[in-house]
């Protein structure tokens, strides 16, 4: 029987906790024979013990390991340390999941996976047609160096992997915790250039998981209906369009000590469809448009909401004098 695994560092400045255990309370709800093991790193256990609404996180697991955290390192570089070198840590084949997520179906399927290590490409799409291609690229030669892994397309999504527990993961994982130390210390955190670079050492052996395991929620259209798991990404704030229903509204009621009641999972349970209103779906030219710097400047000028308004109004105005003169031409 395979694990879900979780690994988790935060402190009492933040939401992590509660994002994870949000995302174990509908893994029990929607897959409740899963055995659910936590990993974290000293410092974060010493703050789950002394925080009441963080300490709940303890009953919730079959599992829990922690490790004493490395000397200087930032919270984020403690989550890369643990999540590169989880495989030393937990015995057993197990399911990796991120705490950003949830669960919506019952996760037993992924013990009939054919293949040893799996993943789902990020953003469920080639490399060259993200929206971070650019930047992951320029990580990705200066871990490694070479042309061929910049150019190779399918790079794989760290959030969700499924890892039988076998001897040629255990050299896996030990080269992506390396990479990603090198990478570190170059000033590259991310942990998905190292990944990627893993891959290459290793003949590729990440196979591609169906992406209803892992759907990355603004990219993931094709998957959502059927979604095992949501990922909704922590790093997608309220500004810009977040899953704000899980990734801080039901966090924070968590923090408060407030018990979820029966609309909040109604809400875990229709986690499909909590996309904020207004939205769309956008594909061929208007996602290049989307993903262009142009866009990326737009958004940026966006938060000066009254400077935005002043330059839109400059195109609005010639659009309305043009519409003037061709209905005069008429």
């Amino acid at each position: 029987m395979h694990k879900i695994l979780y690994v988790l560092v935060c402190s009492n400045k933040d939401l992590y906790c509660e994002q994870c255990i949000l995302s174990i309370m509908s893994a029990k709800k929607n897959s409740p024979d899963s055995k659910i093991t936590l990993l974290v790193d000293d410092q974060t256990r010493i703050c789950i013990e002394q925080i009441p609404t963080k300490k709940q996180i303890l009953h919730l697991v079959d599992e829990f390991i922690s490790v004493p955290r490395p000397q200087n390192f930032t919270g984020m570089e403690t989550s890369r340390y643990l999540k590169t070198k989880m495989r030393e840590f937990v015995k057993g084949n197990f399911l990796y999941i991120d705490s950003d997520t949830i669960i919506c179906e019952s996760l037993n399927e992924i013990e009939n996976t054919p293949f040893d290590l799996g993943a789902i490409l990020d953003q469920h799409m080639n490399l060259s047609q993200s929206t971070h291609a650019i930047v992951s690229k320029d990580h990705i030669k200066e871990v490694s160096h070479l042309d061929e892994l910049v150019n190779y397309e399918k790079y794989f999504n760290g959030g969700v992997l499924w890892v039988r527990d076998v001897e040629s993961n255990h050299k896996f994982f030990k080269d992506w915790h390396n990479n990603w130390l090198q990478s570190r210390s170059k000033g590259i955190r991310t942990d998905m250039p190292a990944l990627a670079l893993a891959n290459y050492q290793n003949n590729f052996a990440i196979q591609e998981l169906d992406g209803i395991w892992n759907c990355q929620i603004w990219f993931g259209a094709n998957y959502l209906s059927k979604a095992k798991i949501i990922h909704y990404f922590t790093s997608i704030d309220s500004f810009t369009g977040g899953y704000s229903t899980f990734s801080t509204d039901l966090p924070l009621k968590i923090q408060s000590g407030k018990q979820l009641d029966e609309l909040d999972w109604q809400k875990i349970q229709n986690a499909r469809n909590s996309f904020p209103i207004p939205n769309a779906i956008i594909a061929g030219a208007d996602y290049e448009i989307y993903r262009s710097s142009l866009c990326g400047i737009l958004r940026a000028l966006y938060r000066k909401k009254k400077l935005f308004s002043m330059l839109e109004r400059m195109p609005l105005s010639i659009r309305i004098l043009r519409a003037k003169i061709m209905f005069k031409r008429k």
